[in-house]
Protein backbone atom coordinates (compact mmCIF):
# COMPACT_ATOMS: atom_id res chain seq x y z
CA UNK A 1 0.00 0.00 0.00
CA UNK A 2 1.41 2.91 -1.06
CA UNK A 3 -1.31 5.59 -0.93
CA UNK A 4 -3.79 7.08 1.78
CA UNK A 5 -6.70 7.06 -0.76
CA UNK A 6 -6.14 3.07 -1.22
CA UNK A 7 -6.33 1.83 2.31
CA UNK A 8 -9.31 0.25 3.56
CA UNK A 9 -8.97 -0.63 6.91
CA UNK A 10 -7.27 0.67 10.45
CA UNK A 11 -4.33 -1.89 9.73
CA UNK A 12 -3.65 0.06 6.35
CA UNK A 13 -3.77 3.06 7.56
CA UNK A 14 -1.14 2.37 10.59
CA UNK A 15 1.03 0.42 8.05
CA UNK A 16 1.47 3.74 6.34
CA UNK A 17 2.15 5.62 9.05
CA UNK A 18 4.79 3.32 10.08
CA UNK A 19 6.42 3.88 6.76
CA UNK A 20 6.25 6.91 6.19
CA UNK A 21 7.31 8.36 10.27
CA UNK A 22 10.43 8.38 11.67
CA UNK A 23 9.79 5.92 14.69
CA UNK A 24 10.66 8.24 16.89
CA UNK A 25 7.00 9.70 16.05
CA UNK A 26 5.15 6.35 15.55
CA UNK A 27 6.16 4.70 18.39
CA UNK A 28 4.60 6.90 20.81
CA UNK A 29 1.53 7.56 18.37
CA UNK A 30 1.25 3.31 17.76
CA UNK A 31 1.46 2.57 21.79
CA UNK A 32 0.02 5.51 24.04
CA UNK A 33 0.90 6.98 27.15
CA UNK A 34 2.69 4.90 29.91
CA UNK A 35 3.00 1.28 29.80
CA UNK A 36 1.94 1.30 26.07
CA UNK A 37 -0.91 -1.09 26.90
CA UNK A 38 -4.33 1.21 26.49
CA UNK A 39 -4.78 0.95 22.77
CA UNK A 40 -4.12 -3.08 23.10
CA UNK A 41 -6.98 -3.01 25.95
CA UNK A 42 -8.96 -0.96 23.40
CA UNK A 43 -8.71 -3.09 20.85
CA UNK A 44 -9.66 -6.12 23.18
CA UNK A 45 -12.79 -4.30 24.61
CA UNK A 46 -14.01 -3.85 21.01
CA UNK A 47 -13.48 -7.51 20.23
CA UNK A 48 -16.41 -7.80 22.62
CA UNK A 49 -19.19 -6.10 20.80
CA UNK A 50 -20.19 -6.64 17.02
CA UNK A 51 -20.23 -3.52 15.67
CA UNK A 52 -22.53 -3.61 12.18
CA UNK A 53 -23.19 -0.74 9.63
CA UNK A 54 -26.69 0.14 9.17
CA UNK A 55 -27.81 2.40 6.56
CA UNK A 56 -30.17 5.23 7.91
CA UNK A 57 -33.56 6.14 5.80
CA UNK A 58 -35.57 8.35 5.82
CA UNK A 59 -33.99 10.19 9.09
CA UNK A 60 -34.35 14.28 7.27
CA UNK A 61 -34.50 15.92 10.58
CA UNK A 62 -31.68 14.79 13.63
CA UNK A 63 -30.40 16.92 16.09
CA UNK A 64 -27.63 15.81 17.98
CA UNK A 65 -27.06 18.73 20.12
CA UNK A 66 -26.05 18.80 23.82
CA UNK A 67 -25.23 21.39 26.24
CA UNK A 68 -22.33 20.98 28.03
CA UNK A 69 -20.91 22.99 31.11
CA UNK A 70 -23.63 25.49 30.11
CA UNK A 71 -22.43 25.53 26.24
CA UNK A 72 -24.14 24.20 23.15
CA UNK A 73 -22.70 21.38 20.92
CA UNK A 74 -23.84 20.44 17.37
CA UNK A 75 -23.01 16.40 18.61
CA UNK A 76 -21.86 14.90 21.84
CA UNK A 77 -18.64 13.60 20.09
CA UNK A 78 -15.70 15.87 19.95
CA UNK A 79 -11.96 15.91 19.08
CA UNK A 80 -9.95 14.25 22.36
CA UNK A 81 -6.46 15.59 23.54
CA UNK A 82 -4.16 14.07 21.68
CA UNK A 83 -0.56 14.59 22.94
CA UNK A 84 2.62 15.29 21.19
CA UNK A 85 0.58 15.82 17.90
CA UNK A 86 2.70 18.66 17.24
CA UNK A 87 5.70 16.27 16.70
CA UNK A 88 3.89 15.28 13.85
CA UNK A 89 2.94 18.22 11.78
CA UNK A 90 3.28 21.63 12.83
CA UNK A 91 0.11 23.46 13.65
CA UNK A 92 -1.90 20.49 14.27
CA UNK A 93 -3.15 21.78 17.35
CA UNK A 94 -4.60 24.95 16.12
CA UNK A 95 -5.91 23.52 13.01
CA UNK A 96 -7.89 20.51 15.34
CA UNK A 97 -9.08 23.51 17.87
CA UNK A 98 -10.60 25.95 14.48
CA UNK A 99 -12.21 22.56 12.93
CA UNK A 100 -13.75 21.69 16.64
CA UNK A 101 -15.50 25.36 16.14
CA UNK A 102 -16.26 25.31 12.85
CA UNK A 103 -17.99 22.28 13.23
CA UNK A 104 -19.53 23.21 16.77
CA UNK A 105 -18.00 20.24 18.81
CA UNK A 106 -15.90 19.63 21.64
CA UNK A 107 -12.68 20.17 21.62
CA UNK A 108 -9.82 18.84 24.42
CA UNK A 109 -6.41 20.70 24.51
CA UNK A 110 -3.80 17.51 25.88
CA UNK A 111 -1.18 18.66 28.25
CA UNK A 112 1.40 17.52 25.77
CA UNK A 113 -0.11 19.97 23.31
CA UNK A 114 2.92 22.31 21.50
CA UNK A 115 0.22 24.93 21.06
CA UNK A 116 -0.78 26.68 23.91
CA UNK A 117 -4.23 27.36 25.84
CA UNK A 118 -3.68 31.17 24.72
CA UNK A 119 -2.69 30.18 20.77
CA UNK A 120 -5.75 27.84 20.81
CA UNK A 121 -8.11 30.50 22.27
CA UNK A 122 -6.95 32.88 19.48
Amino acid sequence: MSSISKAATIADLRELARRFMPEFAFIPVDTGAGDGAGPLRNIEAFKKHLLQARVLSGVSDVDQRVTVFGQEYASPFGISAIGLAGNMRRGIDEDLAAAAQDAKIPFMLSGGSAATIEQITK
